[in-house]
C-alpha cells in the first residue's frame, strides 16, 4: 500500500499515464548500487504502478518487494532528512540567540585542548578510511591546513559555549538524566548503553535533548 504522500503523487493520474522518476539522491543510488537511473513509471490503477524491469530487479536485490515499497522507503528517507534539517536549524537558532545574550569567560587552554580532541577525531576518521589527516581535510573537507585547524578551534569554542548553556538551564530548571532516560536515549539512537568510553558524551547529548524539548526547540 502506498502512503499518503505516494497517493498524492498519483492523484489525478489515469491508467496508462506515465510519471518520470529520477533516482538522483546519492544515498539512495549508492544504497541500491544503481548508476544514473532514470525510469518511467506507468500507472496501472489508482495506487499502483510498475517500473522498468532492470530497476525492479535492482530493487528486489536490495530487499524491496515492489516499487511501491521503495517509493514509501524513499519518502521516509526524504521526510527524515527534512525533519533533521529543521531540527538542526531550530537548535542552531536557539543557541545563537543564547550566545548573543550571554557573556562567556572561556579559557584559551580549554578551547585549545578541545580543538585538539576534535582534530584527533578527524584523524581517527581518516585512519578508518586508510588516508592521512592532510588528505582527509584537503580532499574530503576541501580545506587547507590553516582553515582546518581554525575550524577545529571554532567548533571547540561553539561546543563549549553550548555545553555551558545546557548545563546552566538544566541546573536552573532541575533537568537531569536518569538511568532510564539514558537507556531509552541510547536505544532510540542505536547506541550501546554499556559502552563506558562514550558514556559521558552520550549522557550530555541526552541532557541537551531534554533541555531543548523542555523549551519546545525540538520534539521527540
Amino acid at each position: 500500500m502506498f502512503n499518503i504522500a505516494a497517493e498524492r503523487a498519483l492523484c489525478g493520474k489515469k491508467s496508462g499515464d506515465v510519471i518520470q522518476v529520477q533516482l538522483s539522491d546519492d544515498g539512495i543510488v549508492n544504497y541500491l548500487q544503481i548508476k544514473d537511473v532514470k525510469t518511467s513509471i506507468k500507472v496501472l490503477s489508482s495506487g499502483s504502478c510498475y517500473a522498468e524491469e532492470d530497476v525492479i530487479k535492482a530493487l528486489e536485490a536490495d530487499g524491496f518487494s515492489s516499487f511501491e515499497e521503495f517509493y514509501c522507503y524513499l519518502f521516509d528517507v526524504k521526510r527524515n532528512e527534512e525533519l533533521f534539517s529543521c531540527r538542526e536549524l531550530n537548535k542552531a537558532t536557539f543557541f545563537e540567540e543564547a550566545f548573543r545574550i550571554c557573556t562567556f569567560d572561556l579559557s584559551e587552554e580549554d578551547i585549545k585542548d578541545y580543538a585538539l580532541q576534535i582534530a584527533g577525531e578527524y584523524e581517527r576518521t581518516a585512519a578508518n578510511l586508510n588516508i592521512e589527516l592532510e588528505e582527509f581535510y584537503s580532499g574530503v573537507l576541501n580545506l587547507d591546513e590553516d582553515s582546518f585547524f581554525l575550524q577545529c578551534i571554532q567548533s571547540a569554542e561553539y561546543e563549549i559555549k553550548k555545553a555551558l548553556i545546557v548545563g546552566l538551564i538544566a541546573e536552573q530548571y532541575g533537568i537531569s538524566v536518569t538511568e532510564d532516560d539514558f537507556v531509552e536515549f541510547c536505544s532510540g539512537k542505536g547506541i550501546d548503553a554499556k559502552d563506558s568510553a562514550s558514556r559521558a558524551s552520550v549522557r550530555y547529548e541526552c541532557l541537551e535533548e531534554k533541555v531543548l524539548v523542555k523549551f519546545g526547540v525540538i520534539f521527540r
